[in-house]
């Protein structure tokens, strides 16, 4: 939360309003904080990428394999911006 709340004024704002005793350190409340900000930066990503020129993309998958043999999927979303600047962004690990 301390992270969050040096990137961005309005959480702090918000943090100052909240009980002393509310930590938010719960993993099931955690969860829902990665998740939102989570929703706010692909929000962010898809307005970059509808202001392009052209609005084409293109989805980048790679697979690896962990320590333990779990298969990681990562999925990137490369495209040109109004810049003419090329983008890629990570949209998750899975």
């Amino acid at each position: 939360m301390e992270f969050s709340f040096k990137k961005d004024e309005k959480i702090l704002q918000i943090s100052h309003s909240t009980p002393n005793n509310a930590k938010y350190s719960s993993p099931e409340i955690q969860n829902d904080v990665i998740e939102a900000i989570a929703s706010v930066v692909r929000k962010s990503i898809l307005a970059k990428l509808h202001s392009s020129d052209t609005g084409l993309f293109t989805l980048k998958c790679d697979e690896t394999r962990d320590k333990s043999g779990v298969e990681l999927l990562s999925v990137v979303l490369r495209f040109v911006d109004k810049d003419v600047v090329p983008q890629e962004k990570l949209l998750g690990l899975y």
